[in-house]
């Protein structure tokens, strides 16, 4: 996978693969964005709670869903820290899981910041395309 130095490169979210995911509708992406944006801080706190409770199995089923959520927005970086998280719990050896828990909660963060972006990103690029 090569990445090219754009700003593009530097963004948690791709745009192109999101709208994949959503058959190309932007206001359906919106609209999955804000459903993230309401239900990922929750899973986010399902997985604290489950590594407070050293239950591997609840840590491992939450970062699954938050994965594949992410995976929707093209946030790979996000992904591969949800998956870490999940990896850990799976192998039911907790002891590394607060490096990973806190590399996922960086990552979400920066992915969070990006969908509160995302409608402005959005018309950008439809402005660029209609250019």
């Amino acid at each position: 996978m090569t990445v090219a130095a754009s700003p593009k490169s530097e963004s948690i979210i791709d745009i192109d693969q999101a709208l994949t995911f959503t058959g190309g509708d932007p206001e359906m992406l919106l609209s999955v964005a804000e459903l993230f944006s309401e239900e990922g801080p929750l899973q986010l706190q399902a997985i604290g709670q489950s590594i407070d409770d050293v239950d591997a199995a609840g840590i491992q089923r939450t970062a699954h869903q938050l994965k594949g959520s992410v995976v929707i927005f093209g946030a790979d970086r996000t992904a591969k820290a949800a998956l870490d998280v999940e990896m850990m719990a799976r192998s039911g050896d907790l002891s590394e899981i607060s490096n990973a828990w806190m590399a996922l909660q960086s990552e979400m963060k920066k992915l969070f910041a990006e969908l509160k972006e995302l409608p402005d990103r959005l018309a950008s690029s439809n402005e660029d395309q209609i250019k």
